[in-house]
């Protein structure tokens, strides 16, 4: 093995070495803080200290530096001084990414808003469908025979009060709230008929999960009925980490784009992007946390996956994609935001302050 590769070798293991102790010195400040930091002064005097010192020590009093010391002291110098600007003056490319959902822009979860026996299915789901068109007709015999009963008792309650208005006129007053109650119970019975047929809110494409069988099926009150999504737009909802709510707020962003998965190697542009100030919690799909084997820790609080372990924010941009991507709504994927230049230690620094902040709020 030649000289060239030991020295790739020597420095590509002392790398390996800082992130191997890192990771070690961060679990144990994790449950105990104060040695975690005895750690950190013992391996920053192994790894700093005493290898600075000794390489000032070489160049001072070497013998075999003693023609050309002047020179070998320049020549270090000139190293340090060059790696230093390299990383303080050098401005590299800067991006963050996040993960995220497609929503449409304008799209319904349906419910059924009376119980009742699905009578007939009037449109095919996965097809466009108009605003107003009836998706679901329901029947419920019991809808009908309460509002016989209700149209009988109206008509006796109006029979008594007329009765009332000639001979027994104490007896008006009660029989007329009896007959508000009466008209309120007609009412509701018709509201409950009316939303025995179900019909779109909006255009869109029906998109309901297992239509098969759905005639004859009983559907209690608040059943859902899938998804009424408007196909004319969309937008990706990305959540951002805490760690980059800082770059995401105070530099601006050049350009973003997004990968959706299944169709990574086709980029869609994000435009007209809403940022949203207020930390969230609830992630927009549990197809981002964990119990989906998405990329966001949650916690095991929520049944529906959705609660995340972190604060997050949110960042909300129209989607401009070529034809050949499937834009559908709930498909998950990530989004890349571009940030202007800058050098590497002052990214580096901040890093290590926000991992600081974040695991021990210093």
């Amino acid at each position: 093995m030649c000289s060239s590769d030991l020295g790739a070798y020597g420095v590509a293991s002392g790398i390996y070495r800082v992130f191997v102790f890192g990771g070690i010195l961060l679990v144990i400040a994790d449950r105990f803080l104060l040695l975690g930091l005895l750690m950190a002064a013992a391996c920053a005097v192994a790894w700093l200290a005493v290898p600075a010192w000794g390489f000032v020590a070489y160049l001072a009093t070497s013998p075999k530096l003693e023609r050309h010391r002047l020179r070998a002291v320049a020549v270090s110098f000139a190293g340090i001084a060059g790696v230093l600007a390299l990383l303080l003056l050098v401005p590299f490319p800067h991006h963050f990414r996040a993960p995220g959902i497609v929503r449409s822009a304008r799209w319904t979860e349906l419910y059924n808003g009376a119980s009742g026996e699905v009578a007939a299915v009037m449109a095919r789901p996965g097809q466009a469908v108009s605003a107003g068109q009836t998706l679901l007709a329901l029947r419920n015999p019991e809808l009908e025979q309460q509002a016989l009963a209700a149209n009988a008792a109206l008509a006796e309650a109006d029979a008594r009060l007329r009765h009332a208005l000639q001979d027994a006129v104490p007896n008006v007053v009660p029989l007329q709230s009896l007959r508000d109650s009466i008209l309120k119970n007609i009412a509701r019975i018709q509201r409950d008929k009316e939303a025995l047929v179900v019909r779109s809110p909006h255009p869109g494409v029906w998109v309901l999960p297992e239509p098969e069988g759905l005639v004859g099926r009983w559907l209690p009150q608040g059943s859902s009925l899938g998804l009424l999504v408007d196909t004319s737009g969309f937008q990706f909802e990305a959540t951002v980490r805490q760690e980059d709510g800082d770059q995401l707020f105070a530099s601006p962003i050049l350009a973003s784009e997004a990968r959706l998965h299944g169709q990574a190697g086709r980029a869609v542009l994000l435009e007209n992007l809403r940022k949203i100030p207020a930390e969230q919690r609830q992630l927009p799909s549990a197809a981002l946390g964990w119990q989906a084997k998405g990329p966001i820790a949650t916690t095991g609080r929520d049944p529906d996956g959705r609660q995340a372990a972190e604060a997050f924010f949110e960042v909300h941009g129209r989607i401009r994609a070529p034809g050949d991507v499937a834009l559908l709504h709930g498909r998950s994927g990530e989004a890349r935001f571009k940030l202007p230049s800058e050098p590497l230690l002052p990214r580096w620094i901040r890093a290590l302050r926000q991992l600081l902040q974040k695991r021990y709020k210093v």
